[in-house]
C-alpha cells in the first residue's frame, strides 16, 4: 500500500484528468469539496490495510480534527470506512485548495480545461500533507 499523501496525489490526479467544465460549475472556494466528493468509499479490506499502512496519518488526522473541530463525524473504531473517507477527503481538500491558482480563482468559475494543468503540477509537487494545511 503507498503512503497516505501519495494515495492522495493519485486520486485527485485520475479524478482532475477525467473532469470536463460540463461536469460541475463552482468557484475555486468550492472547488476543493466537491472534487473529494468524487473519491469513491473503500472496501473493507482496503480499510483494513490503510488503518495499518497509514496509522501515523490516521492518528494525525483525529487529534487535529478533534483539536480544531470537535469530536469526528465518523467514529474511527465504530465507522472506520467513512473515517478513512473524511481522511482522503482531508488530504484532497489539502492539496488542491493550496493551489495559487485555486487562490487566485476563489471567488471565481473554475475552468477545469484552463487550470488542470497547473493543478496537477501543484500536486505533483506538493510535499508531504500534514494536519495543519487548511
Amino acid at each position: 500500500m503507498v503512503d497516505y499523501t501519495t494515495y492522495c496525489k493519485t486520486v485527485t490526479i485520475e479524478i482532475l484528468r477525467g473532469l470536463t467544465d460540463d461536469q460541475f460549475s463552482c468557484t475555486g472556494e468550492d472547488f476543493a469539496y466537491v472534487l473529494s466528493s468524487m473519491v469513491e468509499q473503500m472496501t473493507e479490506k482496503q480499510v483494513k490495510q490503510v488503518y495499518e499502512a497509514w496509522a501515523q496519518e490516521l492518528h494525525g488526522y483525529f487529534e487535529f480534527y478533534v483539536k480544531n473541530y470537535g469530536p469526528v463525524p465518523c467514529n474511527p473504531f465504530n465507522e472506520p470506512d467513512g473515517y478513512v473517507h473524511d481522511c482522503l477527503n482531508f488530504g484532497i481538500r489539502t492539496l488542491v485548495a493550496t493551489a495559487p491558482i485555486i487562490t487566485e480563482l476563489w471567488i471565481n468559475d473554475i475552468d477545469i480545461d484552463a487550470v488542470r494543468g497547473e493543478l496537477i503540477k501543484h500536486i505533483e509537487d506538493y510535499g508531504v500533507i500534514e494536519f495543519h494545511e487548511i
